[in-house]
């Protein structure tokens, strides 16, 4: 994601675990953070997490903070507030859902059941206002995506669908 006209926030895959082992895994040891410097053509690391740990950006919480999910193996993690000022990152939304941030509002998906007959998750949608309140906007099944709109405070969510192009999609304001 860029994060102004010359820096962009990357993920950065370790394929060597922080004790110095060196075997193959595909999906690496962990995820990092840099940053990219395009004007300068360098690269930094900003945030070097633990072996087992995948950081992920998951939107904007405020201009000056990106909201990043922590991944385990077999889980999702807390997602954390990560400020591009000092490189600090402190809890924002301790729950282990998949997330999405625009403007210090975060989007939630909560799974409510398991795959069911037809092999589908069923997932509830959760918004976290600025002010920490919560409000329940709809519910959602199969696979799910979520997209804020770049400028307005529209969270598109796209879902597997029979209709063309194989997703149907929800605008909510």
């Amino acid at each position: 994601v860029w994060l102004d006209s010359v820096r962009v926030l990357l993920p950065a895959t370790s394929f060597r675990s922080a004790t110095g082992a060196a075997e193959y895994r595909e999906s690496g040891y962990r995820t990092d953070l840099a940053v990219l410097d395009v004007a300068r053509d360098t690269a930094m690391l900003v945030i070097t997490s633990e072996d087992g740990e995948f950081l992920r950006f998951e939107g904007w919480l405020h201009p000056d903070t990106v909201l990043v999910g922590v991944r385990h193996p077999g889980t999702l993690g807390p997602h954390m507030a990560l400020d591009i000022r000092d490189w600090r990152m402190s809890v924002r939304v301790d729950d282990d859902d998949r997330a999405a941030a625009s403007r210090g509002v975060v989007a939630l998906l909560r799974p409510i059941s398991g795959p069911g007959d037809g092999g589908e998750t069923k997932w509830e949608l959760e918004m976290i206002g600025r002010d920490g309140t919560r409000q329940t906007m709809g519910r959602f099944h199969g696979e799910v995506r979520l997209l804020w709109h770049p400028t307005e405070m529209k969270l598109a969510v796209a879902q597997d669908s029979e209709a063309p192009g194989g997703y149907r999609t929800v605008i909510v304001q």
